[in-house]
C-alpha cells in the first residue's frame, strides 16, 4: 500500500522543490523563510552586510593609497579635478560596469 507508514520506515521523506530549497537555506546559510514569503530579514542583513563591507574595503584601498603615496594621491587628485566632467562621467560609468561585471562572475 502507498502511504502507509511502514513503507516510510528507514526511507528520508519526498519533499517539495519549495520544500529542498528552504533545507538548503537552513544547512548553507541559516536562513529560515515560510512558503510564499520573498526574502527573510536575515537575507536582507547579508546583502547589506555585503555592501557594508564593500564600502569598507574602498575606505581601506583609499587609505592605503593616501598612507603609502602621498605625492602621488595628491597629483591624481589635481587631474581628477583638471578632467571635464562628461569624461569623468564616462570612466565612472565604464567603472561601475566593469565592477559589476567582476561581482557577477564572482557571486553568480
Amino acid at each position: 500500500m502507498i502511504g502507509t507508514p511502514s513503507d516510510n520506515l528507514g526511507r528520508r521523506p519526498q519533499h517539495c522543490a519549495t520544500c529542498v530549497e528552504r533545507l538548503i537555506l537552513v544547512e548553507r546559510f541559516g536562513i529560515r523563510r515560510s512558503h510564499g514569503s520573498n526574502v527573510s530579514a536575515q537575507t536582507a542583513w547579508g546583502l547589506m552586510s555585503d555592501f557594508i563591507v564593500a564600502l569598507g574595503l574602498v575606505f581601506v584601498l583609499e587609505g592605503i593609497a593616501f598612507a603609502a603615496w602621498p605625492g602621488p594621491a595628491k597629483r591624481a587628485v589635481g587631474t581628477v579635478l583638471a578632467t571635464p566632467e562628461n569624461t569623468l562621467r564616462v570612466i565612472g560609468l565604464v567603472s561601475a560596469v566593469i565592477g559589476l561585471i567582476v561581482v557577477w562572475l564572482v557571486r553568480g
